[in-house]
């Protein structure tokens, strides 16, 4: 059935059925080959749709919509011409020689960190620095908490406690973006762990910004082992003052994720494994 949404043409149902299947990623296994399987699976689903919309920002107001989401999910897909060409047109802006259209910005500039290095995030944490505008700087910090070097994640974090550089507002939202990228998951953890007692110092008066700290770092765990960490820590730790239910339900999330993979896991890989077979 979902191979239909390859020929799929109206927004709504593309969306809903490409983000269903978009979703099995994150509950996969972290660094598994099982991945790759769905990856290339988005691919054959979207490949008609980007052949017909193209890379270009034009067309219909529906068009440019589709054509938005499209790259997106081909980049999460790891499609190479699509990240060749974010590449490309990410550098050129960074360096001043194009513009990229509003709409397709923040999935350039993400994807465009991604896939550079330390010299292009070193340019978007200058642009972040110069510029005023309130959401540029949150679009800059989940581009630079996209970067797959670690040290330049570890340099983020601590710089987010420096409210000369990022304000005090912004530090949960450094974390959770740093959170959500697989290379900065398990850093982001350790990094509150660590500075608990800032945290604490500085936050505890704000009891939703701790409780959405607590969510987001609890929620990034991908192993039971770091699970079994959490839970420890939060046992000897308190909750923060939240009441405890923050934790708990953050808690219940990860391990629904853990239960729908003993249950599903091998059903789920060996139906992506036969689409496989069947698509090649």
């Amino acid at each position: 059935m979902t191979k239909y949404l390859r020929v799929e043409k109206a927004y709504n149902p593309m969306y809903v059925g490409l983000s269903k299947i978009s979703k099995i990623i994150s509950l996969f296994e972290r660094n598994s080959d099982d991945i790759l399987n769905v990856q290339r699976y988005l691919q054959y689903l979207v490949e008609p749709q980007l052949r017909t919309l193209g890379l270009e920002d034009k067309g219909t107001v529906q068009e440019r919509k589709g054509r938005k989401f499209i790259i997106s999910v081909a980049a999460m897909a790891n499609d190479t011409n699509v990240l060749q060409n974010i590449t490309t047109r990410f550098q050129e802006w960074l360096h001043g020689k194009n513009s990229i259209p509003i709409e397709l910005k923040a999935i350039y500039i993400i994807n465009g960190i991604k896939m550079t290095g330390n010299d292009e995030w070193e340019k978007l944490l200058r642009k972040y620095d110069a510029t005023n505008d309130a959401n540029l700087k949150r679009l800059y910090i989940n581009a630079l908490s996209a970067s797959n070097n670690q040290s330049l994640l570890r340099r983020l974090l601590e710089l987010s406690k420096d409210h000369t550089k990022i304000p005090k507002s912004e530090i949960m939202n450094v974390v959770s973006a740093v959170s959500g990228s697989r290379a900065g998951e398990e850093m982001a953890w350790n990094f509150v762990i660590e500075n608990w007692k800032y945290f604490i110092d500085t936050f505890s008066g704000d009891l939703f910004l701790m409780a959405d700290l607590i969510d987001t770092v609890i929620s990034s765990c991908h192993s039971e082992t770091q699970l079994m960490k959490i839970k420890e820590f939060f046992s000897c730790h308190g909750d923060a003052g939240t009441g405890g239910l923050v934790v708990n339900e953050a808690i219940e999330k990860v391990e629904a994720i853990f239960r729908w993979r003993k249950k599903n896991y091998n059903d789920a890989r060996n139906w992506f494994q036969y689409i496989q077979s069947e698509i090649e």
